[in-house]
């Protein structure tokens, strides 16, 4: 037990040896790695003194070229020409009388001459020069600036020529800080953008002020010179570095003697020396870009393209009231398959089976769809109207000069018959009867008497199917079963005499658009006049009618509704059932199914001429979205005011009243229940969820 425990800790401390001798390979490799960076900083250091050299040097000839060429020829005067050797070399012979009058005059007229464009910009006086001055003469009177030759700059010349220290031949000076201090050797390099005359300007750094010039390198960028304000606190550097850089002061991490920089540092307690460079970390912000289209506004776009923009089509405008035909247009204008069926309707459709004003009514609805579909502004039924009124009289009807107002049931019902007519006529062979495809519901009833017992059978197609109101009928399904029953008076042949047959229908065929009409209107014989029932309905946006169904065609329904139910249950988590068709299968149905009509019940984004799909290429599910509301304001039948609520391609609602539409939500849909003398719903269109075969 005493060896194994001996060679356990031979093994850890053995391990323990190679932990720090890869540590160390890794210390070395890092510091070699430091090393590199120092020594690449070094040359590049090296480069940037060599280059400053040749600068300087580059800036001493310039200026030994320009004080070794000769002096401004004098006006022919008689004054003698001299020039900048001779001079000196009369200063040194101590000749400075005879050359004092012999060019007093001649530096008097000077003082009047232009601006000389071979006088240097850089403003250095060789101590040579001024050694004139002991005999009277001024040679800073000859210099001009051409850059900035106001009077104040050249005194201030002037006056720098006078300070320069007597006795200093063959040396140059240059202005240090503050007033008559010189120092000897070459002036600095200086800044043409911010110095003035005299200004010799140390790389931004103006005459009077010493702030600290640092660089930054941050990632692969140096940035150079960039200047440290020791009277602001280090929030103020690190915005300088947020407008280079473009990271944000709180993401910088700049390194400093003791650690990070803070916002709030003393800087006399950093040590932060004239030069040094400064490294920082930090990612900088987004760049946003500008956008490569400027702002368009919908004035200025073409009228097409301002009706995509708006999401809805125009509104109609009221020709005295003809509320009633604006909102059934806009109801059935959002049918998508009935306008492709229009489309294909030509002026010359016309069969000897469709009269002229029925062929009239339907090439002014198609053009009235047309012009909707393709105006901002609100547009006038002129012509449909006047068809209209050709084709039903009663619509044209007449109370003290004004048109009176007419019932939107009847519109509807006799817009839809005509261009059931028209279309069928000149309907294909695969589809002869658009219309009803899209609204026609059959109906099979079965008839029976009590008293007889006679029984039958009778089938039937309607374009809309009938909510009756009692005292009883709170909800839309309630008052369509009471609308399926009925009470009929008729002859009986085993009796031979009149009966009551009680009527019981059954939904024997779904269409693509289900009109609901409730029936709010009836006769009142008391009055002898009609009257509304204000009672409040309430009406689903999905709307299930398969109990209404009879029991063929519940059969038929049975595996569309399996896959929605399926479907369902995905979304909640569950599985799906083995009945009907496979997962895969159900997939594929209800993905395509969505393009047509999606579970929120929003309708199809495809094209209208896409739309159009016969009972044979789809097979439907018995649940219906609501698309459209006719409603209904006011208490009598014979006035009041009709609006259109319709469900856009996007999913949005729109109220069209008359000339005005108005975007609403979908909880306002709701609350035209009824209950009061607010809008209620007159008529509602439900679109049908379809499969594909």
């Amino acid at each position: 037990m005493a060896g194994r425990k001996t060679d356990d800790q031979f093994k850890s401390v053995e391990k323990e040896i190679k932990e720090v001798r890869v540590s160390m390979e890794k210390g070395i490799c890092e510091m070699e790695k430091g090393f590199g960076e120092v020594r690449a900083e070094l040359t590049q250091n090296r480069a940037e003194f060599t280059q400053n050299l040749t600068e300087i040097r580059r800036l001493m000839e310039e200026q030994m070229t320009f004080f070794s060429a000769p002096a401004l020829a004098p006006e022919k005067t008689g004054a003698p020409t001299t020039t900048v050797e001779e001079d000196r070399e009369a200063n040194r012979a101590g000749v400075a009388k005879s050359h004092l009058a012999e060019t007093s005059g001649w530096r008097a007229r000077q003082e009047e001459r232009s601006v000389d464009p071979r006088v240097s910009q850089n403003v250095v006086f060789p101590a040579g020069d001024t050694g004139l001055r002991e005999q009277g003469v001024d040679r800073a009177a000859d210099l001009r600036i051409p850059r900035n030759p106001c009077r104040e700059e050249r005194e201030e010349v002037r006056e720098f020529a006078r300070e320069v220290p007597m006795g200093t031949q063959g040396k140059n000076w240059y202005r240090g800080e503050g007033r008559g201090v010189f120092m000897e050797g070459e002036a600095p390099k200086f800044d043409e953008r911010r110095a003035g005359l005299g200004g010799l300007v140390h790389r931004g750094v103006e005459r009077g002020r010493n702030p600290n010039v640092v660089s930054v390198k941050w990632q692969k960028e140096l940035f150079k010179s960039v200047e440290i304000d020791t009277t602001q606190p280090p929030y103020v550097f690190k915005c300088q570095l947020y407008d280079l850089t473009g990271v944000p002061p709180e993401r910088q991490k700049i390194m400093v003697k003791g650690g990070l920089l803070k916002d709030d540092a003393d800087w006399s307690t950093l040590g932060v020396k004239v030069g040094q460079k400064l490294m920082m970390m930090g990612t900088a912000d987004e760049i946003v870009k500008a956008p490569e289209k400027g702002p368009v506004f919908m004035e200025d776009l073409p009228e097409e393209e301002q009706v995509v923009s708006l999401g809805h089509s125009a509104g109609l405008f009221n020709l005295g009231n003809t509320c009633y035909m604006n909102s059934t247009v806009q109801c059935l204008h959002s049918v998508p398959e009935l306008k492709s069926a229009l489309i294909k309707y030509s002026h010359s459709g016309r069969s000897n089976e469709v009269d002229q004003t029925s062929h009239m009514l339907t090439i002014a609805t198609r053009d009235l769809f047309n012009e909707l579909d393709n105006s901002v502004k609100a547009v006038a039924p002129m012509q449909f109207w006047m068809v209209l009124r050709k084709k039903y009289p009663q619509f044209g009807q007449m109370h003290n000069n004004f048109f009176m107002q007419q019932d939107a049931e009847e519109c509807w019902t006799q817009l839809l018959y005509t261009l059931s007519q028209s279309l069928r006529s000149a309907g294909s062979s695969e589809n002869p009867d658009a219309l009803k495809v899209l609204f026609g519901v059959d109906l099979v009833s079965r008839v029976h008497c009590q008293e007889s017992g006679e029984e039958t059978t009778e089938t039937e197609s309607v374009y809309s199917l009938k909510c009756h109101i009692s005292h009883e009928v709170n909800h839309l399904h309630e008052g369509l079963k009471h609308g399926l029953k009925s009470e009929l008076e008729k002859n009986s042949p085993s009796l031979g005499r009149s009966a009551i047959y009680l009527k019981e229908s059954r939904i024997n065929g779904l269409p693509r658009y289900l009109t609901i009409q409730f029936v709010r209107f009836f006769w009142k014989r008391e009055s002898n006049q009609k009257a509304k029932i204000l009672r409040k309905v309430d009406y689903p946006l999905e709307l299930d009618v398969y109990d209404l169904c009879s029991d063929d065609l519940r059969k038929k329904l049975e595996g569309p509704r399996q896959i929605l139910r399926d479907e369902e249950g995905k979304k909640l988590g569950l599985k799906a059932s083995g009945k009907g068709s496979t997962s895969k299968d159900t997939d594929v149905k209800m993905s395509e199914a969505e393009g047509s009509s999606n579970g929120n019940g929003e309708p199809s984004n495809s094209k209208s001429d896409q739309g159009a799909e016969s009972q044979k290429e789809t097979q439907v599910t018995g649940v219906y979205d609501l698309v459209a509301v006719l409603t209904h304001k006011g208490r009598s039948a014979d006035s009041g005011h009709y609006v259109a609520w319709v469900k856009q391609e996007s999913g949005k609602w729109i109220e069209y009243d008359d000339d005005n539409p108005i975007p609403r939500r979908e909880e306002d849909i709701t609350k035209l229940s009824g209950g009061g003398d607010w809008h209620m719903a007159y008529i509602c269109m439900y679109k049908a969820r379809v499969l594909p075969m």
